[in-house]
């Protein structure tokens, strides 16, 4: 049984020292091209046939942006030529116009130049007289509003006076009110002081009668036990 055991160790180590040197031979004839398998020759062959595919198509794609460039700047240039004409066309005719346009004014300031003259001398007096008529205007108002002011003092001057003695008045009636006010304190308080002496003096008169009936009474009562 152990030596069944060992026999199968060994193959076993065998069938792998075996089938790591086989690897290690195809990957070396792999590195070094001395050998390829028909699975990895279809696989490059692929590979190349799809670099290929990938080239023609960018040197298409190259050659169709090369084309369309040329067609946009072909197409720019005439855009651009056309928008010069254009340009040039309306300059001339712009000039044309001017030219014209300073003819037709020339010939015609020729013509409507004694009517503006005219014009201009018409409109000159009609503002000299709107200015003299607006000065005798202001004038007259300017007079108008003096009056006016002066009448405007003169009645406040009027209505200041006027004040002054209202207010005078009042003060001098205030005052007069007041002198009367103390002349009947001054009486009141003249009759409370005559009251007030007559009561003390009717109040001494009862005290010294009191007194001397008390007098009168101790009098008697001594005189009286003195008899007895």
């Amino acid at each position: 049984m152990t030596h069944e055991y060992e026999h199968a160790v060994q193959v076993k180590e065998q069938l792998k020292t075996n089938y790591e040197k086989a690897l290690a031979t195809h990957i070396s004839r792999v590195h070094n091209n001395v050998y390829v398998d028909r699975r990895r020759n279809i696989f490059c062959i692929w590979a190349d046939y799809i670099k290929k595919e990938k080239n023609a198509v960018n040197l298409i794609g190259a050659i169709a942006r090369r084309h369309m460039r040329m067609e946009v700047f072909t197409r720019i240039r005439l855009v651009a030529r056309e928008r010069f004409l254009e340009a040039n066309a309306e300059r001339i005719i712009t000039n044309l116009f001017r030219l014209m346009r300073q003819n037709i004014v020339t010939r015609s300031f020729s013509k409507w130049r004694v009517r503006a003259y005219t014009e201009v001398v018409r409109e000159m007096v009609q503002r000299r007289e709107q200015l003299q008529q607006t000065i005798m205007r202001h004038r007259h108002e300017a007079e108008v509003m003096e009056a006016h002011k002066q009448a405007k003092a003169m009645r406040i001057l009027r209505q200041r006076k006027q004040r002054e003695v209202t207010n005078a008045w009042i003060q001098m009636a205030k005052v007069m009110k007041a002198i009367r006010v103390k002349e009947q304190v001054a009486k009141e308080n003249l009759a409370y002081m005559q009251v007030k002496w007559a009561a003390q003096r009717w109040q001494s008169r009862v005290k010294l009668t009191q007194y001397l009936r008390r007098k009168n009474q101790t009098a008697l009562m001594t005189f009286r036990m003195r008899t007895l």
